[in-house]
């Protein structure tokens, strides 16, 4: 590379310009250095909020499976059969079965047509958490509306 250009300036102008070039160069750092730290502190709380979250679900595992053991709140509903358990969460979720199918004492099959998907959920939780009534399989498929489905679900005592 030919320097004749920079020994032809100045010895001011030549320190002028390796101290622009300097700073240049600390700038560039420094900035770069900044945007990481940024970046750092954002996912170490993005990090500390999933850990809470994980925490919190942990708890809440626990405090479910807890229930299910002593049987929660469903001990008032033990001698209550699965067709009327099905029956009580649907009608509590506002909600119909288009074709209810027992097989057996402790399982049964039921089909909803063009309910709320939100309603849905009700029910199933209220079977899950009310009632211990464990779901089996779930298919649930959309029902050309929005927030309609069409769903069919098997689940057990």
């Amino acid at each position: 590379m030919d320097m004749q250009w920079f020994h032809n300036l100045e010895k001011r102008e030549q320190f002028a310009l390796i101290g622009c070039v300097v700073v240049v160069v600390i700038v560039s750092f420094w900035s770069f250095y900044m945007d990481l730290h940024d970046q750092r502190e954002m996912y170490n709380k993005r990090n500390q909020k999933a850990e809470s979250t994980l925490i919190w679900l942990q708890q809440a595992v626990s405090t479910i499976q807890s229930n299910r053991g002593s049987g929660g709140s469903s001990s008032a509903f033990a001698n209550k059969s699965l067709s009327q358990l099905s029956e009580l969460a649907a009608k509590r979720s506002n909600l119909r079965f288009s074709r209810f199918q027992p097989k057996g004492d402790n399982e049964a099959q039921v089909w909803f047509d063009k309910v709320e998907f939100s309603q849905l959920l009700d029910f199933l939780a209220r079977l899950e958490l009310d009632y211990s009534v464990h779901v089996e399989t779930m298919s649930i498929n959309s029902a050309n509306a929005p927030g309609i489905v069409n769903a069919r679900i098997k689940f057990s005592k």
